[in-house]
């Protein structure tokens, strides 16, 4: 499908490329790689995030990045998302391109480039500047480095595909591995680690056989939270946000667990319940949704099917 995005792109002019809530290194790399890709054939590009970018992806955002962009009659391409909640509250209706690594939501597009396989959207959108024949300069080749090295655990869930095109990468950056590593390194915000610890008191543990998941819920950072649940012990993190209109719900699996378990199929499940979509890995997935009240029954779902997973009844702790 990347052949058909490829030729697809050269026939249009004018466009805007969309990423999901808070963008990631990996989200904002694949989209301002685009832009410039676009801009070498000619075309005209915007670049555009659904509510904000995360504070490290803020570093690789050296041009101007719109945060909730009106579209203005531009052809849409999205990258590193598939699901339409994960870009709210922008208004988006003909989409002509999805390009994401993520299990497939239900965003509707003339063409999508779907492939789970993938470690990373930037070595995705690598193979299409291939396809295009257009020569990544140095700024941009970093910036696909860092989105590579960022969404696959810093290599560790790397494959012999992404370390090759690693390899081409860094030989057309402007930093080596070690400078990137460093750009990559950040201090959690003071209102992060609060999110944390307020996580804390209403945590609640399971035991399923030798495996430790945990559920609360936060008013934002989930996805953060998640993260430093699994550093502190627990196998599965559940992590909800819920909003006066919406619902997030984060969850993050030791890597060791895939074979057992697949994260991004079990918060599949529960679409219907919080009226919205989700998708992922299976070692990291998200949801969002219309519908906070459903927040506890989601995170009994999600325990169940986990339960059925591993054959084993969940004890509170």
């Amino acid at each position: 499908m990347l052949d058909k995005i490829a030729e697809g792109l050269k026939k249009k002019d004018n466009y805007i490329i969309l990423t999901h809530h808070n963008a990631d290194v990996d989200a904002m790399a694949s989209a301002l790689a685009l832009k410039k890709i676009l801009e070498k054939l000619g075309k005209k590009a915007r670049t555009g995030v659904a509510e904000s970018i995360s504070e490290v992806a803020r570093k690789f955002a050296s041009e101007d990045v719109e945060t909730n962009p009106e579209i203005r009659g531009e052809t849409i391409v999205v990258v590193d998302t598939s699901s339409p909640e994960q870009l709210e509250p922008i208004e988006v209706k003909e989409v002509f391109a999805v390009i994401d690594h993520h299990i497939s939501g239900n965003l509707k597009a003339s063409f999508s480039h779907i492939e789970p396989e993938a470690n990373s959207c930037s070595q995705l959108i690598y193979r299409l500047s291939k396809k295009l024949a257009v020569e990544i300069e140095p700024e941009t080749a970093r910036n696909l480095v860092a989105g590579i090295v960022y969404d696959t655990a810093h290599l560790r869930r790397a494959d012999p595909e992404t370390f090759r095109i690693l390899a081409e990468l860094l030989e057309k950056s402007d930093k080596n591995y070690q400078e990137i590593l460093e750009i990559l390194k950040t201090e959690i915000d003071v209102s992060e680690k609060i999110a944390v610890l307020k996580s804390m008191k209403r945590l609640k543990s399971y035991r399923l056989g030798d495996v430790l998941l945990v559920t609360t819920s936060v008013g934002s950072f989930e996805a953060s939270v998640a993260r430093n649940l699994l550093r502190m012990g627990a196998d599965i993190a559940i992590v909800g946000a819920p909003k006066k209109k919406g619902l997030r719900i984060s969850g993050r699996m030791r890597w060791q667990m895939k074979e057992r378990v697949n994260l991004a199929q079990v918060f599949s499940k529960i679409e219907k319940t919080i009226e919205g979509s989700a998708g992922g890995h299976d070692v990291a997935a998200s949801a969002n949704g219309k519908n906070p009240k459903n927040m506890g029954r989601a995170f009994r779902e999600i325990l169940g099917h986990i339960e059925k997973k591993l054959g084993e009844k969940a004890k509170e702790l």
